[in-house]
């Protein structure tokens, strides 16, 4: 598989890590979704992507709780990426 590849020559890059979470999530496998998108989120914390794909699969695991609070990170790093824009300024 020709993403498995790209993954082993990168793995610490977070759009690597994000495709193949998506790709688990597609299959229905939840665990490792979620695996790939916390490996991402641990590399950058802001990606909003990430934190909006593991709170999906949260959901689709029933875990309700969990979801609602990554739901919530994405929510603010969002916030936290038009502020930027807006007023050309860093985030933590």
């Amino acid at each position: 598989m020709l993403w498995l590849q790209v993954y082993l020559v990168n793995p610490n890059k977070t759009d690597v890590l994000l495709l193949i979470g998506a790709i688990y999530y597609q299959l229905g496998n939840y665990e490792q979704c979620i695996a790939f998108n916390d490996r991402c989120i641990l590399l950058d914390p802001h990606m909003a992507e990430a934190h909006a794909n593991l709170a999906n699969a949260l959901q689709q695991l029933g875990n309700f709780d969990m979801a609602v609070i990554y739901y919530q990170v994405q929510n603010l790093n969002l916030l936290c990426c038009s502020y930027q824009l807006c007023y050309n300024v860093s985030c933590p």
